[in-house]
């Protein structure tokens, strides 16, 4: 199982934000990031906000989920 934390450096020494999280031993594989990329600015997000139109489903899951039962159950 892979557990995910987030985390500063500070004098080149990893703090985790909740130091509750840490195991006592383990290997980790560390990426680091810019703090551009944990703080997109506000046009990018206007960009995202434009386009969570397509995210929205265009038939309602429960509505879908019972008429596909529907036409099974008339299978069998």
């Amino acid at each position: 199982m892979y557990t995910t934390l987030e985390a500063t450096v500070k004098n080149g020494r990893v703090v985790p934000v909740e130091a509750g999280r840490l195991p006592k031993t383990g290997k980790a594989l560390i990426v680091l990031l810019t703090e551009t990329a944990n703080k997109p600015g506000k046009c990018l997000w206007k960009t995202v906000r434009k386009s969570l139109g397509w995210l929205k489903p265009a038939v309602d899951a429960a509505t879908w989920q019972r008429e596909m039962r529907n036409e099974w159950e008339r299978r069998s």
